[in-house]
């Protein structure tokens, strides 16, 4: 499932396939689920011309969406929420609200700083409870669990999961959410159980094995983390999370050259993509090739030329192989990326602590 754009971040790539999961089914639901309306009742006419304002509204904004105008969308739907009172406030209005935030959040990524996409997920998640706690069931439950988790309340996100779960206890997307939830949070214990139903209902399932080798790695079993993670790619070898699962359950196993290899496999296109950068980066670290983890930080560069920390980690590839000419070019460039100067101090900070080139 693909999943909308974000900015990757080392260190997460131990739940980030689950989490992948996650964003992908949202961008479905984006597009497909937005027809469950809460029965009018109370207050009459007056209440009838707000939902079908709403309705009206939601058709618009996903015409929107759909044409990556998102700026448009969120003008629109914080004009809506401004003119009605948040005791008035339908959970169809919420929904719509908490969707938008998100989609402007996902799918213009590169044009927002880093703290205004934070600030746009924190706002829609807010919505998203407060749509589920409205009106709850199990998908406005899921997918207000998935932006609590989007905006790092993986607590809040657990519970939420748990609550929609209760709705469709055997709903295996919901199981999987739940699974990956609890594995980015490390919580082995709340997500045994969760992997080991997802793995009842669809033993042949790709994400089934990937789960158990997510949670082999939380518990240290590094060699189970292999032999689940081998499973899931060889039931499924076109899915690339499950890949990245592998890649990360043998960079685990003391086996870097083979986590290496695994990616290095893969096509330019997708080695340019930046978790597999990251992952294969990562790799050729352990593996102690420093010259070839700046390349591949160096191609997802020229593949993501307005991404800063892109930019950034290839820098600090390139002078961490004693390229320092190389990464002195890209000093140059971040002036015109969104987030450009932070992750140019980053650079800068990583220059005065290398060793001065010979």
């Amino acid at each position: 499932m693909p999943a909308p754009t974000t900015a990757f971040r080392p260190g997460a790539m131990q739940a980030r396939p689950a989490a992948q999961a996650l964003c992908v089914s949202l961008a479905l639901w984006l597009s497909g689920c937005g027809d469950a309306t809460q029965a009018p009742s109370g207050d009459g006419a007056a209440r009838e011309a707000r939902l079908r304002e709403i309705e009206d509204a939601s058709d618009a904004i996903e015409r929107l969406i759909q044409a990556r105008r998102t700026r448009e969308a969120e003008l629109l739907v914080r004009k809506l929420v401004a003119a009605v009172p948040a005791e008035r406030r339908e959970s169809r209005l919420a929904e719509l609200a908490a969707r938008t935030l998100f989609a402007r959040a996902q799918l213009d990524a590169a044009e927002l700083a880093k703290a205004e996409r934070a600030e746009l997920v924190r706002e829609a998640a807010a919505f998203a409870r407060e749509a589920a706690r409205a009106a709850p069931d199990a998908v406005r439950l899921r997918f207000a669990a998935l932006l609590a988790g989007q905006s790092g309340d993986t607590i809040g996100a657990r519970d939420l999961y748990d609550e929609a779960l209760a709705f469709a206890p055997d709903d295996l997307q919901a199981l999987l959410f739940a699974a990956g939830a609890s594995l980015a949070a490390r919580d082995a214990a709340h997500a045994r159980p969760l992997v080991a139903r997802h793995a009842a209902l669809a033993p042949e399932d790709p994400w089934s094995a990937a789960l158990e080798a997510q949670l082999a790695l939380l518990d240290g079993d590094t060699k189970r983390a292999v032999e689940r993670a081998t499973e899931a790619v060889a039931r499924d070898r076109e899915l690339l999370e499950v890949r990245l699962v592998l890649s990360a359950a043998l960079l685990a196993d003391a086996r870097a050259s083979d986590a290496a290899r695994l990616l290095a496999a893969l096509p330019a296109e997708t080695r340019a993509k930046v978790p597999v950068a990251d992952a294969l980066a990562r790799a050729l670290v352990a593996s102690g090739d420093l010259r070839a983890a700046a390349q591949a930080w160096d191609d997802a560069r020229r593949a993501n030329p307005t991404d800063a920390f892109v930019r950034a980690e290839a820098a600090i590839a390139l002078l961490r192989a004693g390229e320092h000419t190389r990464a002195a070019s890209l000093l140059d460039g971040f002036e015109s990326l969104v987030d450009g100067m932070r992750e140019r101090a980053r650079v800068e900070e990583a220059v005065r602590a290398a060793p001065q080139a010979p």
